[in-house]
């Protein structure tokens, strides 16, 4: 099910309607230079402090700055905030701009429970849906007109989805150390034997 049940003030609108999807450019191995402006790559969205750089002349409107919003549409895909410096961002991607009542916020929101709701199907054996520039802007959404009732929306996910990213992080650090503490049993058992007491001697054996 795709939205199901929506609240009655709620309107239908087009994706393409509500925002501007702009194509990232399509850069060669050729046009990578040692200097220039930082080119996003996907790496690079997903953490990767490691860029490759371009003097290519693109208008201003392919360069992606602070808190921009953007779409990963390839093989990974889903929206992403940019935290990183201005650059110009790889095919594969869009910066999607709003045009309408909606903010970025809103949108990322939106476009993540689109993307898992899309992963879902794919699971379940329906296949991934192609997803071109011209399918996402006919994507029907369901949302407030009213812009204060979207910022609220915004407002509370940014807080409440802050708190359990907090957890999370400290979750996957937890599982590191006990994971650590797991190899670690297995090394000590089956190198050095469960009694303590037990004198010890070189093995003469080097790693292969």
């Amino acid at each position: 099910e795709w939205i199901g049940e929506i609240p009655e003030h709620w309107e239908k609108f087009k994706l393409g309607f509500l925002c501007e999807f702009v194509n990232g450019y399509a850069f060669s191995e050729s046009e990578f230079t040692e200097s220039g402006y930082p080119i996003i790559r996907i790496q690079n969205l997903n953490g990767g402090k490691n860029f490759v750089y371009s003097d290519v002349d693109l208008p201003e409107k392919q360069f992606a700055k602070k808190d921009d919003l953007l779409f990963a549409w390839s093989a990974t895909f889903g929206p992403y905030i940019w935290n990183g410096p201005k650059a110009s961002f790889h095919y594969h991607q869009w910066k999607i701009i709003p045009k309408k009542f909606v903010d970025r916020k809103f949108l990322y929101y939106y476009l993540d429970y689109m993307s898992e709701t899309i992963r879902s199907m794919s699971h379940s054996g329906i296949g991934m849906v192609h997803m071109t520039k011209y399918a996402m802007e006919k994507v029907i959404t369901f949302i407030p007109k009213n812009e204060e009732e979207i910022k609220q929306i915004s407002q509370f996910l940014q807080k409440e989805t802050a708190q359990l990213d907090d957890i999370i992080s400290k979750s996957q650090s937890q599982i590191k150390l006990l994971q650590e503490k797991r190899q670690a049993l297995i090394n000590h058992a089956v190198t050095k034997g469960l009694d303590p007491t037990v004198p010890m001697k070189d093995s003469g054996v080097e790693w292969i």
